[in-house]
């Protein structure tokens, strides 16, 4: 009985070692039991870089009284001229901003019509920054609000409240290179200065630049002029321009003894008077001036009064405005002019001359 179990378990024994794994692969397995599988490693992510906030700054642009200022130029010294955003003008409520400026210190310079400059030096943080500049007003400076009459376009300003003259060739040459031409910038009474011309270069005489100025075609030119002498003549030219033929203009000829006579000059018609006035100048005296032009229509006001007007049955076209004064040697003649000013009009303009 024995036997017969024996055998029984050698077939049981020689069944499972048919259907077992070979003794090779026994011993594969067996080491791979006994070899650490490696772990997979994993690249580890780059460190981000942080980014530094930038600096930005806002200006508002005010009157002492905190009333927003807009035109006024502002100019900051830590940019370049070149990057266009060195210098911007204040928008409608005394606002200029700057995004991501080099570095914490700011350097600003501020202009605007009718103010004494201002200045600010200061060091703003990273993010945003709000600051403030307040101008005092010029009390011998011409407000732009001030300039023209309601519904009038300021096209021009200049009061030589700054000591220079923007665009005149000569008078610049002369406060700026010692040109002796007879113009100079000088102090009229404390606080206020003009414009002269006198013999002190023998001959005085200038006009815009027409490619500085866009042509004036209905407008009106406003002046203020003082006369010491008599023995020689100034000149207003009104919408002069030119072309490679020649010039034209309406002329204004004023002091000595013209008088007060508008004349009409063209390079194909010739130089006429078209207009004369009995009205004499006292010296020491300030004259404001008004010479406007709407279609056809050429009138001269001095201090709310109409002296001169002609109708050009052939309008000239548009033109700019230059000032010419003859003071030849020997001459005791002078000429001061302040507040310049041109208004676009849309209709016939209206004096606004006070009698103080």
């Amino acid at each position: 009985m024995r036997t017969k179990y024996f055998m029984l378990f050698l077939l049981i024994m020689a069944f499972l070692a048919g259907c077992g794994p070979a003794p090779e692969e026994i011993a594969t397995m067996t080491a791979a039991a006994w070899t650490s599988t490696p772990k997979p490693t994993s690249t580890p992510l780059p460190t981000p870089t942080s980014t530094p906030i930038p600096y930005d700054l806002t200006m508002m642009i005010t009157d002492i009284e905190g009333v927003p200022i807009s035109g006024a130029v502002v100019t900051l010294a830590e940019l370049d001229e070149d990057d266009g955003m060195a210098t911007q003008s204040s928008d409608e409520k005394g606002l200029v901003s700057w995004t991501n400026l080099p570095g914490e210190t700011v350097s600003l310079a501020v202009e605007s019509q009718g103010y004494f400059p201002g200045e600010l030096s200061e060091t703003i943080e990273r993010g945003s920054n709000e600051k403030t500049i307040s101008l005092e007003r010029d009390p011998f400076g011409l407000l732009p609000s001030e300039a023209c009459a309601l519904g009038e376009t300021p096209l021009l300003i200049e009061d030589f409240q700054d000591g220079k003259a923007q665009n005149w060739a000569n008078i610049t040459a002369a406060l700026e290179f010692n040109a002796q031409n007879g113009w100079t910038i000088v102090e009229d009474e404390p606080g206020n200065f003009v414009l002269v011309a006198s013999n002190s270069g023998g001959f005085a005489t200038d006009s815009y630049f027409y490619e500085d100025l866009e042509p004036f075609g209905n407008a009106v030119w406003r002046i203020n002029t003082k006369i010491v002498g008599k023995d020689n003549d100034a000149f207003l030219n009104w919408r002069h321009a030119w072309n490679e033929t020649g010039d034209w203009r309406y002329i204004i000829q004023y002091g000595g003894p013209a008088l007060l006579d508008l004349s009409r000059l063209h390079y194909e018609a010739g130089h006429f008077g078209v207009s004369g006035s009995s009205f004499g100048f006292r010296e020491e005296q300030w004259y404001f001036f008004e010479i406007g032009t709407f279609n056809d229509t050429t009138e001269v006001w001095v201090d709310g009064d109409k002296k001169n007007s002609y109708t050009d049955p052939q309008p000239m076209e548009p033109g700019t405005i230059g000032l010419e004064v003859h003071t030849f040697e020997g001459s005791n003649s002078m000429y001061s002019f302040d507040n310049i000013v041109v208004c676009g009009i849309d209709a016939p303009f209206e004096t606004v001359f006070i009698n103080e």
